[in-house]
C-alpha cells in the first residue's frame, strides 16, 4: 500500500470535512497517534483501521484503497516478464506466472487481471506451438519410415524440410519474445498512467 497517496487522500477528505484530527479519530474510534502516524506517512493501516476511516470521512472502503496505484507496480512488471522463462523450458511460460498470480491476485491490485491474461495468452501459444511441432514431427517420421530409398532429389528435399523446421521454431520463440515485451510494455505504460493520474487527484 503508497502511504504516501493514503495520506493525502486521508487528510483532504479529513479537511474537506472541516474535521480536525482529533475529530476524526473521536469519529472512528481510533486513537489520535494513529491518524497523526497515517497522515504522516508512518503507518500502513490495517483492514479494520480502513474500515473506521471509511465510516467516519463518509466514503466506501474501495474508495480509500482503489483510487491508489498497484501496492506494487514493480511486482506487475515481474509478473508480465516472467513468461520469459520459456526460454529455459516451454512450460515455464504458464507455470511461473501462474505461481505469481497464485501468491498475489488477491493482495495486490491489477494482478488477477493481468495474471489472467498473461496465461491465456501463453497457454495459447504452447497449445499452437506443441500442436504445430507435434505434426511436423509425424509427417516427417512418417516420411522416414515410408520411404525405404531416398533419391538425391528427396533426400535434400527431407533435409531442408528438417532445417524448415529449426528455423520455424526460431520464429514462434521470436514471436512469443515480441509478445512478452510487448505486454510487458503496456503494463508499464499502464502503471505510470495510473500514477500520474491519481497524483494529480490528490493535489
Amino acid at each position: 500500500m503508497d502511504n504516501n497517496l493514503l495520506s493525502h487522500k486521508i487528510k483532504n477528505l479529513r479537511k474537506s470535512k472541516g474535521l480536525s484530527q482529533e475529530a476524526l479519530a473521536n469519529i472512528a474510534g481510533l486513537s489520535l497517534r494513529t491518524i497523526q502516524r497515517i497522515e504522516n506517512e508512518n503507518k500502513n493501516p490495517s483492514g479494520d483501521t480502513i474500515k473506521r476511516l471509511s465510516s467516519a470521512l463518509e466514503v466506501s472502503p474501495d474508495f480509500l484503497i482503489e483510487w491508489q496505484p498497484n501496492e506494487n507496480p514493480n511486482f506487475l512488471l515481474i509478473l508480465a516478464l516472467s513468461p520469459i522463462l520459456f526460454l529455459v523450458n516451454s512450460f515455464f511460460a504458464v507455470i511461473v506466472p501462474l505461481i505469481l498470480w497464485l501468491l498475489k491476485k488477491d493482495s495486490v491490485k491489477g494482478v488477477k487481471e493481468l495474471g489472467a491474461k498473461v496465461i491465456k495468452m501463453q497457454v495459447i501459444w504452447i497449445v499452437v506451438y506443441f500442436a504445430f511441432r507435434t505434426f511436423n514431427f509425424l509427417r516427417l517420421d512418417y516420411i522416414r519410415k515410408t520411404t525405404k530409398h531416398f533419391t538425391q532429389d528427396e533426400w535434400d528435399a527431407f533435409l531442408f524440410d528438417i532445417e524448415s523446421q529449426a528455423y520455424l521454431k526460431l520464429g514462434f520463440t521470436l514471436l512469443n519474445v515480441i509478445i512478452i515485451f510487448y505486454v510487458t510494455y503496456k503494463t508499464y505504460l499502464h502503471n505510470q498512467s495510473n500514477y500520474q493520474i491519481l497524483k494529480i487527484k490528490t493535489e
